[in-house]
């Protein structure tokens, strides 16, 4: 009885998300029908990308499926050392203020629309610029595949395996073309909005259970020196070398993803990028 009603409330709870997403698509297009469909208007919003929903277009795209199945996960299996992933979030902001509002300048002087503009404009050499492309489009397959693992694993768990990994996959996929095609940035950005309320009510929910039931930090804490004290243990020197090394790459890796700097293009002006940033 709890699976089969964890499957239809689970089922709801999925198709109304997935809807919800369209119906955002839908209205981004109606709403913006009569506007010329240049490629800036179709791939940054047209630049006009406000505060609020670039900072959770900016958390949504940092901060998606890897929250629930990457980072949770290897914090289960490390320990306290993954201390460092609260230190590297913090980095990866810096990373961005350290780069994008010069970025954002050049790209508004340069009519930038995507990542390649900015590596051909600077080097001015094609095979460099293809170079480039093709390894941002590595690391965005990558990227995906991630995405698409958190959407079937999250469905299954959610609907007690009475949707299978495949058809859920295939059901938001669908549901991201569609309205990415229909609405460009915008339907991106609004959507993203949306996930990143989501998300981070999501965590805050998530961390109130397992409070209530699997007890508090001192408690987890406790069961942990019992059961696993190797979780515990202060780093060694090869564990701190590998925690910095970790800081650095992270900062440097996770604030260039191809994707986000669109993001950067489009906000819309240097002072709102900086808000949604802080």
């Amino acid at each position: 009885m709890d699976l089969a009603f964890s499957g239809v409330s689970g089922i709801t709870i999925m198709v109304s998300y997935g809807l919800l997403m369209l119906a955002i698509g839908i209205w981004t297009f109606l709403k913006n029908k009569g506007i010329h469909l240049s490629n800036r208007e179709f791939y940054l919003g047209g630049g006009k990308i406000g505060t609020v929903v670039l900072f959770f277009t900016f958390f949504a795209t940092q901060y998606s499926g890897n929250t629930i199945v990457g980072y949770a996960p290897t914090a289960y299996r490390m320990g306290f050392m993954w201390l460092q992933s609260i230190t590297f979030f913090i980095l990866i902001v810096i990373g961005y203020l350290l780069f994008a509002p010069r970025l954002y300048i050049l790209s508004k002087r340069f009519e930038f629309i995507t990542p390649s503009d900015f590596i051909g404009k600077r080097f001015n050499n094609k095979g460099v610029t293809l170079l480039a492309s093709l390894l941002m489009l590595y690391g965005l397959c990558n990227f995906l595949l991630e995405q698409i693992v958190a959407i079937g694993q999250g469905v299954s768990g959610l609907t007690g395996g009475t949707v299978p990994y495949q058809a859920a996959v295939i059901f938001f996929v669908t549901i991201m073309i569609i309205y990415g095609w229909l609405g460009g940035m915008r339907s991106v950005a609004y959507t993203d909005t949306m996930q990143g309320i989501a998300l981070l009510f999501g965590v805050i929910i998530l961390l109130i259970g397992s409070i209530i039931y699997f007890g508090s930090v001192g408690e987890a804490t406790s069961y942990a020196a019992q059961f696993s004290p190797e979780k515990l243990g202060v780093p060694d020197i090869d564990g701190i070398i590998g925690w910095f090394s970790m800081l650095i790459l992270v900062t440097i890796g996770a604030a260039i993803y191809p994707h986000a700097i669109q993001r950067i293009y489009a906000s819309e002006s240097e002072l709102t990028l900086k808000k949604s940033l802080t």
